[in-house]
């Protein structure tokens, strides 16, 4: 008899770069410094470890300055094992002046997940067919929402996110349960060649709980150069990684690498993400533009 075990591979999908995409954690994250953006990037975790997760994300943003708002779109798949699964997201978000310097965003978004097997990769014995184990191994489809905001001043950046918020009221959802994240973001922004940044940022998922400290470099010869960008991350219990981005105007190159010292410190070469972000029609005023 061939037995289906679970394994826990990560605590929460999401990518190491939501640095430069907030929008990936955050529907309230609002992109003012350009009309229109557009991100895909993919994601190889604990390279030669069998079953290990690779993801796939794509979204857009389309922020109408007329009316302070924006609205997105994204799609995450995640294949891990011989499951696999994928959200698609639609997203609003209202960008409030409070001040000249003090923005409030508020987003919401409305969540289709999708949950399914690779069945040819599961052999049972035809006893445990017969027995009809295979209407378990059926796709599932489910709805949520997910509620945030960020605020925004100046240098500072903090948000608060809340996902999958109808699984607080639905004890039996073990596919999607409700995650909570936090985060507190700090980006110089100066003439000088070298500015630096510093984030913080904690997640709850499951009743798993991490924090995430990351700290980034960003380098600009001058005015007209592109910028770069290299930073260092750790995150609870076992994780360190490093980022590098370049900034080539419209276009932004980020790649990330980081290695669990944990169980897995034996089996695996690390996780690999590469993210691709292009951003277009920058707009009238902005009062984020350090952030894109």
């Amino acid at each position: 008899m061939n037995f289906i075990t679970d394994v826990v591979s990560q605590s929460h999908v999401r990518l190491n770069n939501y640095w430069n995409n907030g929008f990936s954690i955050n529907p309230a994250a609002v992109n003012d410094s350009y009309q229109n953006s557009i991100t895909v990037a993919t994601r190889k975790q604990w390279i030669s470890f069998p079953g290990a997760p690779t993801d796939f994300y794509a979204a857009g943003t389309m922020y109408f300055e007329d009316y302070s708002m924006q609205l997105g779109a994204k799609v995450l798949t995640e294949i891990k094992g011989y499951t696999q699964s994928t959200e698609i997201q639609l997203a609003y978000a209202y960008a409030l002046s409070l001040s000249e310097d003090l923005v409030l965003n508020m987003g919401i978004a409305g969540s289709y997940h999708n949950f399914a097997y690779d069945r040819s990769q599961i052999t049972l014995a035809s006893s445990e067919i017969n027995s009809g184990i295979y209407e378990n191994l059926l796709f599932k489809n489910s709805f949520d929402a997910t509620l945030g905001f960020e605020l925004a001043y100046n240098a500072l950046k903090f948000g608060l996110s809340s996902a999958n918020v109808f699984a607080l009221f639905n004890k039996e959802n073990n596919l999607n349960p409700n995650t909570n994240i936090a985060y507190l973001f700090y980006k110089q922004y100066s003439s000088n060649p070298v500015n630096f940044g510093v984030g913080l940022s904690g997640f709850t998922y499951a009743g798993i709980s991490q924090l995430e400290l990351n700290g980034t470099m960003f380098y600009r010869r001058d005015s007209e150069s592109n910028e770069l960008q290299i930073g260092l991350f750790y995150r609870t219990k076992f994780e360190l990684g490093a980022i590098a981005g370049i900034d080539f105007g419209k276009l932004k190159v980020s790649y990330s690498f980081d290695y669990n010292l944990g169980q897995v410190l034996n089996q695996s070469y690390g996780t690999h993400e590469i993210m691709l972000t292009y951003n277009f029609k920058p707009s009238r005023v902005c009062k984020s533009c350090r952030w894109y």
